[in-house]
């Protein structure tokens, strides 16, 4: 295999198909810049060939046997890899039309299942003779390679894309960068293994099958500036392998953009009352068209939202606010502001108030059996949903009730 074979550059017959992957004080062509791309299909192709390699002994120091090859011209070429009791066999169809090669002899017993490593779905059973391998249709300009089943090893993980696309230019400060694997990975040991030069921090998100993570950093990136994005091999899959190789790719930041997420300034409260409020915040839209508005509810988790407000595009604090009401009293309730423009968002902090109680309703009403020595005192008390209890004050005189009755449960 030539320089630039695995970035399929252009063909034999240019001399830059053999041109260095990197940039070098001799080079020119195809090559300049950073062609490393591990994500091109034909990279991807030449790793799971090495991955295989690895896998199968047979393939690197085994013997090679000669099954089948056209006399000229585009055509078959079949062979096996043999070591011990380890067969590969590796069928070419190098022709631009379909055609089938015929039975081919094996190691391996009748009865045994065949199982293409590149496409386990697709089998074929060892028969009695010489030629126990049966006949397998080939594809126009196709391979296909044999092993028995008991013999079969799964492929390590590997990725299959990434975003940003691989030395990519102008891009957006506030990009997220998401990688595709082939499998459903662990979470765990994949977010470990990710890491960005320079180092950033972020949060990561899944799909729910585990085969795409997205990251997201924590702040803007740097404009036009280098990034790297890599995966060590330590990352694995829901069964635990390990990737085949670790994983690198780079792209370039655009400049800078002037904009931000908006910021919050302050947050208050006022108006309090058994079943009202009114809540108050400023925030600076840092130059993006932002809107505003307040969550708030008996918890943490809010679950009302505030009309919608616009506060413009401008880089000074805008006060907004909002008047609540249908509130239940003696509650304690949550709030924050949130703040949206085209950079993101941006959360207040968690805020309380506590809405004023009901008080109870007392009417005094005419005193009763009164003799010389004693009376009945009356009166009608409403708690109004709230734990009361009551007691008389008496005396005298009006103006000195210093003496009170037994507190009694309303």
């Amino acid at each position: 295999m030539y320089y630039g074979t695995e970035q399929d550059f252009d063909g034999g017959a240019d001399p830059w198909n053999r041109e260095d992957m990197f940039d070098g004080q001799f080079e020119g062509g195809p090559s300049n810049g950073d062609n490393f791309n591990m994500t091109s299909p034909r990279f991807k192709l030449v790793a799971k060939l090495n991955n295989l390699r690895r896998l199968y002994p047979s393939l690197c120091t085994g013997t090679h046997n000669n099954l089948w090859a056209n006399g000229s011209g585009p055509g078959l070429f079949a062979y096996a890899r043999r070591l011990g009791s380890e067969e590969v066999y590796v069928v070419l169809n190098t022709a631009s039309s379909s055609t089938t090669i015929g039975p081919r002899p094996t190691i391996h017993p009748a009865g045994t299942i065949l199982v293409n490593i590149l496409n386990p779905s697709e089998t074929y059973t060892v028969t009695s003779g010489i030629d126990g391998i049966p006949s397998i249709v080939m594809p126009a300009n196709s391979y296909k390679m044999f092993v028995a089943q008991s013999q079969l090893k799964i492929l390590n993980p590997v990725i299959l894309a990434v975003t940003p696309a691989h030395d990519g230019g102008g891009i957006s400060t506030v990009s997220a960068i998401s990688v595709t694997f082939d499998r459903a990975m662990n979470p765990t040991t994949t977010q470990e293994a990710f890491s960005t030069a320079p180092a950033t921090t972020g949060t990561f998100a899944w799909s729910a099958s585990n085969t795409v993570v997205t990251y997201t950093p924590s702040f803007s990136l740097a404009g036009t500036s280098l990034y790297a994005v890599k995966v060590a091999s330590t990352a694995t899959d829901t069964n635990g392998l390990a990737m085949f190789a670790p994983f690198e790719s780079r792209f370039t930041t655009g400049v800078a953009s002037t904009l931000a997420k908006s910021s919050i300034n302050s947050i208050s409260f006022s108006g309090v009352t058994t079943s009202a409020a009114t809540l108050s915040a400023s925030a600076t839209p840092n130059g993006a068209a932002t809107t505003v508005v307040f969550e708030y509810g008996t918890s943490t988790s809010y679950g009302t939202t505030t009309a919608s407000q616009n506060i413009g595009n401008g880089n000074s604090p805008v006060s907004f606010t909002a008047a609540l009401s249908g509130l239940l009293p003696g509650t304690m309730y949550h709030f924050r502001p949130v703040a949206q423009n085209s950079q993101g968002t941006t959360y207040g902090p968690d805020t309380t108030f506590t809405t004023d109680v009901v008080l109870p309703q007392v009417t005094t009403t005419a005193v009763s059996s009164v003799t010389t020595t004693s009376a009945r005192l009356n009166a009608d008390v409403n708690p109004n949903g709230i734990s009361t209890t009551y007691y008389f004050e008496y005396g005298v005189k009006s103006d000195v009730l210093n003496l009170t009755t037994p507190s009694q449960d309303a």
